[in-house]
């Protein structure tokens, strides 16, 4: 609080002052006004004296020059300047030869009126007899006129400044009293208020004006305030917490973020993009081989999903992801995870059950990839924190209050190291991690479980997770009112391959400044039959599709010269190439800016992408080749030509009874495996057959089972089982040969 002297210097003095100076500086300028005028009016009354000198002397002057008499001359104009306002004489004869100049003179040429000029004069001509004898110009200096008027001027500003003085003094005594002293009182009885209890404040005061008024104000407020003091205080504590929770969680959330960029992405697709282009073509390498390949382009795909899952979220949180609602079977979608969480939990050597409702709708209208991204991310969880025992994922239904309407429930329950009570809270936080958790033992970015949470809530639903320490974990969800859909049309997944696909007289543009995408987008396309032109920046883009008008564009977004985005409205806005389809390839996924890409470009294709994805994406823009829709494996697939043993020397045919036992035991079960084996099984035959090839040196076993493990890999049901037909093939041909060499069975049992 201020001071009583403090309060009075900041209200009645400071305002004081302002006043003192604001009617100073009009003084200051009224007077100078004044001078002003006062100076014209000398300067106009200086030229009537001129005006007087000039018919005192006018006719001596004459009658002197006519007579030629230089000493009456002399006299008549020395006479003239004893004026008190001439300082100077020029006089002129009549062809203008000018005499030398008397007294102060200064060369001007008219006469002038302008305060700031020193020197000013006065003209007349002579005429004797109506003869004109020359001209006499008159000089007087402004140094005369302020002589005459500074002592006037200095008493001018006495006069104003005592005024002036006297009119503050005045002002002091009245604001002191009327002001300054009523609002010290009033400041000194706030000050005694108790802030966690305002009370009144008595205010005496003769007046009733606006500081009765500001009392009355006061004391109406203070009751208000004590009512809301206590709330306040506890509402500012909270906040107080919240904001710091929510400043750690910004902090952590951007020192993340930070590390995602487009330098990311970029270099992502071309780890991804040249492991495609390896795996293919080095598929005759050893297994071990080719299992690095895979975990090369596994391990990339890994990458891209921990950033999508990051910019996922942060879509979440500001509300910009959109549900896509389609029908789902979720049966299906169950028995998928089978196969896709396979290798994680033999490896572990867990159990995964799966309890899925009877009486589950055959469709249900929901989000299909959002919610297998949200399971995804519940098992992948379980797996890492269990070491023993199984998981088990549960599906079941409850009617909901209106007609063909469910209560959808999802568990997925481990028997993992468990979630001490204090942590469960945390696990649905972004960027961290239980305490006590290892980073080093069980990794992930911590944020599986909050996409999870955000998502089930987006589509209108809740998540909670129930654990025990030592004994594992359960999360539950529950997505309410779920509408029934009738499934009127199997969906079949089938294989798109891009190798199988041909263009014939297609000229593509492709532009990116980046010229390992653009080896890799020649390595993927110029096999397809395309004709390829590259530009490297938006500039020459635009250019070349006036040039070529190719049948269609892959235009990079982050471009020099011109950026995509531009050169794409460019393109667009030119009638010669508005028809180009143009493709906006981009790895710049941290911006929301599909929509804005969408609104110019017929595509957005994200960086980094898969092969197949590039190229289904062109099959429907321009004309290819009819691609064979069921033709689900690689040409080469098919094993008559592969030999059914390295060779057939006595060594390997002596072993051949021994693989026909071991072939005809496994064909005992083979009708229940061709019609009802779950793909659990299936890959655990296919290891089984793998290490039987190696062990009988044989070529063609080894393809088959590949094959049938590449067929379920993509989950081609169908196609795998029929792929199975090739085992009873298989055995019936090395017995053929078996009694090609007169080997029997009979002699291996």
């Amino acid at each position: 609080m201020f001071g009583v002297k403090k309060l009075k210097n900041q209200i009645a003095t400071h305002l004081l002052k302002s006043i003192f100076r604001i009617y100073l500086l009009i003084a200051i300028i009224v007077t100078l006004f004044q001078t002003f005028l006062e100076f014209n009016h000398l300067k106009e009354e200086s030229f009537k004296v001129m005006s007087k000198t000039e018919e005192s002397f006018k006719n001596s002057l004459a009658q002197a020059i006519y007579t030629e008499n230089e000493e009456a001359k002399k006299n008549a104009l020395e006479g003239i300047l004893k004026s008190d306002v001439v300082t100077g004489i020029k006089y002129f004869n009549e062809y203008g030869d000018q005499d030398k100049p008397i007294g102060k003179v200064k060369h001007l040429d008219t006469v002038t009126e302008s305060f700031f000029n020193r020197f000013y004069f006065y003209e007349f001509d002579l005429l004797f007899e109506n003869e004109k004898l020359g001209k006499v110009q008159l000089y007087s200096n402004n140094d005369i006129l302020i002589d005459a008027l500074k002592y006037g001027f200095i008493l001018l500003v006495i006069s104003s400044f005592i005024k002036t003085s006297l009119l503050w003094i005045i002002m002091v005594l009245f604001i002191n009293k009327i002001l300054a002293k009523p609002i010290t009182a009033f400041a000194d009885q706030i000050k005694e208020i108790n802030p966690s209890a305002p009370n009144e404040i008595n205010f005496d005061y003769q007046y009733d004006n606006e500081l009765t008024y500001l009392c009355k104000s006061f004391n109406e407020l203070s009751l208000e305030v004590k009512k809301a003091n206590k709330s306040l205080r506890e509402e500012i504590s909270r906040a107080n917490k919240a904001e710091e929770m929510a400043q750690k969680a910004n902090e952590a959330k951007s020192s993340f973020l930070s590390n995602m960029s487009h330098e990311i992405r970029t270099p992502l697709n071309g780890i991804i993009g040249f492991a495609n282009l390896l795996i293919p073509q080095l598929k005759n390498l050893q297994p071990i081989y080719q299992e690095y390949l895979e975990n090369i382009l596994n391990s990339g795909r890994t990458c891209l999903k921990i950033i999508n899952n990051i910019l996922d979220l942060s879509k979440v949180e500001s509300g910009s992801l959109e549900l896509e609602l389609t029908p789902v079977d979720i049966k299906q979608m169950v028995i998928n995870f089978h196969g896709m969480f396979f290798h994680r939990f033999v490896s572990k050597e867990i159990a995964f059950e799966v309890i899925v409702d009877e009486n589950l709708p055959p469709g249900l209208l929901l989000d299909e990839l959002r919610l297998h991204q949200v399971i995804t991310n519940l098992i992948t969880n379980s797996i890492k924190f269990t070491e023993s025992g199984k998981v088990t994922l549960s599906v079941n239904v409850k009617p909901a209050s209106s007609e063909k309407k469910f209560d959808l429930n999802i568990a997925v329950e481990d028997t993992g190291i468990g979630i001490p009570a204090d942590q469960i809270e945390h696990v649905f936080k972004s960027y961290s991690q239980v305490s006590g958790q290892s980073f080093a033992k069980f990794g992930g970015t911590g944020l599986g479980l909050p996409i999870s949470k955000n998502l089930i809530e987006l589509m209108g639903g809740k998540i909670k997770v129930v654990s025990e320490v030592g004994f594992g974990t359960k999360f539950s969800i529950l997505i309410p009112d779920v509408a029934e859909i009738d499934i009127k049309e199997q969906i079949v997944v089938q294989r798109f391959d891009y190798n199988n696909v041909r263009f014939k007289n297609q000229k593509v543009l492709i532009v990116d400044d980046e010229k390992r995408d653009c080896e890799l987008f020649v390595k993927f396309l110029e096999p397809l039959g395309l004709d390829l032109t590259i530009a490297y920046d938006g500039k020459k883009a635009i250019e070349l599709s006036k040039k070529l008008i190719p049948s269609l564009i892959i235009m990079d977004i982050a471009l020099p010269v011109i950026d995509g985005l531009t050169a794409s409205e460019k393109i667009k806005a030119d009638e010669k190439t508005k028809h180009i389809p143009i493709i906006a390839v981009t790895a710049l996924a941290m911006k929301d800016e599909k929509k804005e890409i969408e609104n110019i470009c017929d595509v957005y294709l994200s960086k980094p992408f898969e092969p197949n994805d590039l190229v289904m994406t062109l099959t429907k823009l321009i004309d290819s080749e009819e691609v064979k829709k069921d033709e689900i494996v690689e040409k080469d697939i098919d094993t008559k030509d592969v030999p059914l043993f390295e060779s057939e020397d006595e060594a390997i045919v002596k072993e051949i009874p021994k693989l026909i036992l071991v072939l005809e035991k496994q064909m005992e079960d083979f009708p229940h495996l061709r019609k009802f084996a779950s793909v659990n099984e299936i890959e655990s035959l296919c290891e089984y057959l793998l290490e039987l090839s190696i062990q009988f040196q044989s070529p063609r076993l080894e393809k088959i089972s590949k094959d049938i493990k590449h067929l379920v890999s993509l989950f081609l049901i169908e196609e795998t089982y029929s792929k199975l037909d090739d085992l009873p093939t298989f055995l019936s041909d090395i017995k053929e040969l078996g009694e090609k060499h007169n080997i029997s069975t009979k002699a291996a049992s």
